[in-house]
């Protein structure tokens, strides 16, 4: 990938980068796929909008961002009798005529006479209206090259091809590139690779050709360019430290924040760890050791070491809404609670046991059709074996070569073909043979890996026990890494409120991570340890920037972005029940029942909803709870405000609150009820509901 830190020519002389003219290569054979297709895409007409939706349009069909080339050859020159091109008068094709405007065409102009693509068109007419031209190339790699031009900097996109022979060459690709950035708020790219800088931050210019996607540079434009961080970023101790400031001084955002508050930092710890705040004893104690180094590596080390329950029932949990696994309470009795019942039991135990995530992993692929999966579509199976295990969204190629992503509909129906339905034995005595998948030709696919080191699956022998796709996730480098991003990514959105990449389980070269290097540092200690979850978590939560508070004075935004300070991060709504319970002295309980929507969910867990969720409406009324507990020391329930406040808040009320709290106590029929009113308010505060 090239890389440079700002659009603009001073940017570029800054890191030593200079103009790069490429020789033009020797002409070669019209290709089809490298001098056609792209400009159908690259002009609109292979968009969904235009012929490349369903049904395409006026009778004419493409295939959706050029995912199925001979198709598109196809329709072009042999289908409606072959009208759309003109071997003997390529100019008067229609193909040219239509897009150009010399004939009526209702997607408007689309080429120009004589521009360069009507010239790539009428080229390959002439010659024949060739697919593939002999010895035919394909695309190993993409690049571009910067040159300076005046308030900014042109990107020459360059595919490197290679042919059967194994013999390379790069190509300029002029206007049959297409260009993207990952932030048009910071950086905006033209049609000629013409990128400029609009405002301050982090984005990444993409480079599409031939349905291949890839990141080709890099645009910094910092904040407030001069101001660097108040120490070196390497003088920090962690790693992780290290990271994040060098990205903060990169981005010119100053010195990140201080360390929070004692009783913040206690509430977080114990929050995201345990799911639940610290009782009195514990923050009391945590507050003690204020001074102490060692103080948050052993709340750590005890609030993750086998054996804790709290931490088992939150981060079981936790990774079961990662591999996709559904709450049996959503699910009525029959073999899909089941399923999902015996699946979590697998997840529990492993939590339990303390084992690395790679015994995870074979457990649950060991599981197979009978436990972890729902359908039996193998295309279903490799889509949430992907999305849960690597954080990769396959499923676009399930129909057409993903428009930004390496992923084309080989790729997925060779991984699919994985794990098609064993077939039962033909014999008394013989094994189940291992299942077939066919194509919507009615081929039998060949199985394989996906390429995540190379250009074509990895062909494998199929297997009725999923044992490919066990080791494919264990023993594959590329793999085995790209596990280690996807843990490291959703570790940070957990603890942080959002992942480096986002959404979290869509970890493509397309989307790259806000700090790239941070999530290398993460994902290096994962493999490190072995892929130990816990391991990674006393790694994050004993740096400086997990401890970091959670208010700046400047830039708050892009200083939370960029984790100079500490983003507020909203509790799940089976979180604020189950903190509720057990700040409140009640059995914690985990499973319930999700709703149609995030705020349906929450409303519900708040003021009441479905019959079978715990709301917090229930649990301030049941009996034997930390409210009546307080009512038997202080029958007047002046006492018991002051408790609330320390158990839900991690603190003393201020004066005010306690007066306000006072004014609801003195107001209710009974010391009871003003409590339970007390402790109603405060679970619906911002102070309970949000991790700062």
């Amino acid at each position: 990938m090239t890389g440079g830190v700002g659009a603009r020519a001073a940017a570029l002389a800054l890191v030593g980068l200079a103009a790069t003219v490429v020789a033009q290569p020797a002409p070669r054979a019209t290709d089809f796929v490298l001098d056609v297709q792209p400009w159908l895409l690259v002009r609109g007409c292979a968009t969904a909008k235009c012929h490349g939706g369903a049904g395409g349009r006026g009778g004419f069909a493409l295939s959706l961002f050029g995912s199925d080339p001979l198709a598109d050859h196809r329709a072009l020159t042999l289908l409606d009798d072959a009208r759309r091109i003109d071997l003997v008068d390529p100019e008067r094709s229609l193909v040219l005529g239509k897009p150009a405007r010399a004939l009526p065409h209702r997607g408007g102009r689309r080429l120009r006479e004589g521009d360069e693509a009507w010239t790539a068109l009428r080229d390959w007419i002439a010659g024949g209206a060739p697919f593939r031209a002999e010895g035919g190339f394909r695309i190993a790699a993409l690049r571009a090259d910067p040159v300076a031009i005046e308030g900014g900097v042109r990107l020459v996109g360059i595919a490197r091809l290679v042919d059967g022979a194994g013999e390379t060459r790069d190509e300029p690709l002029g206007g049959r590139a297409l260009w993207e950035t990952s932030d048009p708020n910071v950086a905006t790219v033209d049609a000629d690779g013409t990128v400029r800088v609009v405002g301050p931050g982090e984005a990444w210019v993409f480079l599409r050709f031939a349905a291949r996607s890839e990141v080709v540079w890099r645009v910094v434009e910092p904040f407030a360019p001069g101001r660097a961080a108040a120490a070196p970023a390497e003088a920090a101790r962690h790693p992780l430290d290290r990271a994040i400031d060098a990205g903060l001084a990169e981005l010119g955002l100053g010195a990140a924040a201080g360390p929070a508050p004692d009783h913040l930092l206690a509430r977080r710890l114990w929050l995201d760890l345990a799911g639940r705040p610290p009782r009195a004893d514990e923050l009391a104690a945590f507050v003690a050791a204020a001074g102490d180094a060692e103080r948050v590596g052993r709340t750590v080390a005890l609030l993750t070491a086998p054996g804790t329950a709290d931490f088992e029932e939150v981060w079981s949990e936790r990774l079961a809404q990662m591999l996709g696994v559904e709450s049996p309470v959503a699910l009525r009795d029959g073999p899909p609670r089941a399923r999902a019942m015996a699946v979590r039991a697998v997840i529990a135990e492993h939590v339990r046991s303390g084992e690395v995530l790679g015994r995870l992993v074979e457990r649950l692929v060991r599981l197979g059709a009978p436990g972890f999966f729902a359908s039996t579509d193998p295309r279903d199976r490799a889509e949430l074996t992907a999305r849960g295990f690597l954080g990769i969204r396959i499923g676009c190629a399930r129909c057409h070569d993903h428009p930004q992503d390496r992923w084309r509909r080989s790729d997925h129906e060779a991984f699919a073909a994985l794990f098609a339905v064993p077939r039962p034995a033909e014999r008394a005595g013989d094994g189940p043979s291992p299942g077939v998948l066919f194509d919507d030709r009615g081929r039998a696919v060949a199985p394989g890996l996906l390429p995540l080191a190379s250009l074509e699956p990895v062909p494998v022998a199929a297997e009725t026990d999923l044992a490919p796709v066990r080791r494919f996730l264990l023993d594959d480098p590329a793999a085995r890494r790209q596990l280690a991003r996807h843990v490291a990514n959703r570790t940070i959105a957990w603890l942080f409120g959002a992942g480096l990449v986002e959404p979290v389980d869509d970890l493509r070269p397309t989307n790259p991570p806000r700090c790239a290097a941070a999530l290398d540092v993460l994902a290096d200690e994962l493999l490190r340890t072995g892929l130990d979850l816990r391991a990674l978590l006393r790694f994050v939560a004993t740096s400086e920037t997990y401890a970091r508070a959670s208010v700046a004075p400047t830039d708050p935004r892009a200083r939370a972005l960029w984790l100079g300070v500490r983003p507020t991060r909203e509790l799940e709504p089976w979180l604020v029940r189950r903190a509720a319970q057990r700040a409140l002295a009640l059995p914690a309980t985990t499973d319930f029942a999700p709703l149609a929507s995030a705020l349906a969910d929450r409303l519900a867990a708040l003021h009441g909803g479905p019959a079978g969720a715990t709301e917090l409406l229930d649990v301030v009324r049941t009996p034997g709870n930390l409210i009546d507990a307080s009512l038997l020391l202080d029958p007047s329930g002046a006492s018991g405000i002051d408790e609330l406040f320390l158990a839900l808040w991690s603190r003393w009320p201020a004066e005010p609150e306690r007066a306000a709290a006072r004014r609801a106590l003195d107001a209710a029929a009974s010391p009871t009820d003003g409590l339970r009113a007390v402790a109603l308010a405060l679970c619906n505060a911002r102070s309970f509901t949000f991790v700062r």
